[in-house]
């Protein structure tokens, strides 16, 4: 399932309510993982109206487990939607503004956003 948003407000009430870690992950040649805060989600959604087309060079997974493994946007997107229904969902900034949220069953905060299934992973 794939949806953008243009306010993130529930998305970060639905992750602190159900106690998710955030990862940001940097999938580079040597990729970089980091617990962030909730806050972070506004951050991301505010940098993602300064993109112009561009991205930014991490992406966020928001699960119950800590996230041990690196994979690239584009692994994680085919993992994530392939793995048994969670409340587990990625965040990708879209590069003309808004959020993309990636999950393999519709979540509470999704169905108010616009549905996104022409969106794909890029790397």
């Amino acid at each position: 399932m794939r949806y953008l948003h243009s306010d993130v407000k529930a998305i970060r009430m639905f992750a602190e309510e159900n106690q998710l870690s955030l990862t940001r992950i940097e999938p580079t040649t040597s990729p970089a993982l980091r617990i962030i805060d909730y806050a972070s989600i506004d951050e991301m959604l505010e940098a993602s109206q300064k993109l112009w087309g561009l991205t930014l060079p991490f992406y966020v997974m928001a699960s119950k487990k800590k996230v041990k493994d690196f994979y690239s946007l584009k692994d994680a997107v085919t993992t994530l939607e392939a793995a048994p229904k969670s409340d587990d969902f990625i965040l990708v900034a879209y590069q003309d503004g808004g959020i993309i949220s990636i999950s393999n069953n519709i979540l509470p905060f999704q169905p108010d956003a616009a549905k996104a299934s022409w969106w794909t992973p890029t790397v």
